[in-house]
């Protein structure tokens, strides 16, 4: 019968570990290239290449008869993982945690450096992954959090295997005191780990550059209120769900009183400003569900969710009133600024582009009897 000896499947897998870090490298190293903003693209990627010169540390011991201990594995690994640490931690606010850690690295590498054998350095290891691994999964689920990117939960899922291989290190350090046992585990392990991180990174990858084309697509780039196309994409659903519940959709559509006497008398420096300044009001105004979007120039749009016509038309008059009363400061020059609005409302067969249209009508109206007004339509 065909028997495989056990020590090749150790070499396969050092030649799958050294394979596909490097190819993680090179994509890296290509990202790099490409500008892409990724947070923590470079500590990614002194992650797996520390990484790669350990597993070929590793599979050099492995493969050949020459006498290594373990000291530079291990430091490998120490290193790693506090480099792991700090790619996640730069999405949360833990720098006293952080310094903690860093110390306790440092003393786990003199430990590592002055032990004299390789099962008190297994023994060490084992210890470090106890007490460090769940603060990568505490990092990792912060960093997901935050971003709403499942690529750190799957860089969590492998601090997560590590630790599961936590139990066998210990039974084959304590109970059966099996050196070969209990590296063998913490290789499958930390193997495991390699590739989920880097499964994990290239996800955050793909859904960190998708979110930013997507807000590219959606939201004003001067403003960062949502474009026409945001409008109507953030809206998609809710007013499917406001027709099939029977609630009202209300917008209010404003216009900038002589904006264009402001870019002639401040320049549009000043102008961009104003815009910014308004868009922040505006934004202090609207509820967590409501929609704020810049049609384009001076025009804006606020889409009120679960809001009848006569509670609109209050929101209006307050954000005019608010309007009226800013005194923004552009060069050492006080400027003041007005606008008009443009109320609408539906409560059963809602149409956002009909809503518009409508407010757009008593938009016209608010212009048309003096400005720095709130007209409506029904």
């Amino acid at each position: 019968m065909f028997q495989v000896d056990l020590q090749a499947y150790v070499y396969a897998l050092s030649c799958v570990m050294i394979a596909s870090i490097f190819a993680i490298i090179v994509v890296i190293h290509n990202l790099n290239k490409a500008a892409v903003s990724v947070v923590s693209l470079r500590k990614y990627g002194l992650f797996f290449l520390l990484g790669l010169i350990g597993w070929v540390g590793l599979a050099f011991k492995d493969a050949t008869n020459v006498q290594m201990d373990l000291t530079l594995p291990v430091l490998f690994f120490i290193i790693c993982s506090f480099i792991l640490l700090l790619a996640l931690k730069e999405c949360t606010e833990c720098d006293l945690a952080v310094f903690i850690v860093g110390v306790m690295h440092l003393l786990a590498v003199f430990a590592n450096i002055m032990m004299n054998n390789d099962f008190d350095r297994m023994i060490l290891l084992s210890v470090y992954a106890l007490v460090v691994y769940p603060l990568v999964l505490f990092f990792a689920y912060a960093s997901a959090k935050n971003n709403k990117n499942i690529g750190s939960v799957i860089i969590g899922f492998s601090a997560f295997i590590i630790l599961c291989g936590l139990p066998l290190q210990f039974y084959g350090i304590y109970v059966s005191q099996n050196p070969h046992f209990v590296y063998g585990v913490a290789l499958v392990t930390s193997s495991s780990g390699f590739i989920l991180v880097g499964i994990g990174f290239l996800t955050s990858v793909i859904i960190s550059e998708h979110q930013q084309l997507t807000k590219q697509a959606l939201n004003d780039p001067l403003t960062g209120l949502y474009n026409r196309r945001g409008l109507d994409y953030s809206l998609s659903v809710t007013l499917n769900s406001a027709q099939r519940l029977g609630k009202c959709i209300s917008v209010i559509e404003l216009d900038i009183d002589y904006f264009k006497k402001v870019n002639d008398t401040y320049g549009h420096d000043c102008g961009d400003y104003v815009l910014q300044e308004l868009s922040k009001t505006l934004m202090d105004s609207a509820r967590s569900m409501d929609v704020c979007c810049r049609l384009g120039g001076e025009e804006f749009v606020i889409a009120l969710v679960d809001i009848k016509l006569d509670k609109a038309i209050e929101i209006a008059e307050r954000i005019r009133k608010k309007i009226e009363s800013l005194e923004l400061v552009f060069d050492n020059k006080v400027i003041q600024v007005t606008a008009s609005f443009g109320v609408a409302s539906h409560c059963n067969d809602i149409d956002l582009r009909t809503l518009i249209k409508l407010a757009d009508k008593a938009l016209y109206n608010a212009k048309a009897e003096g400005r720095n007004k709130v007209c409506f339509e029904t």
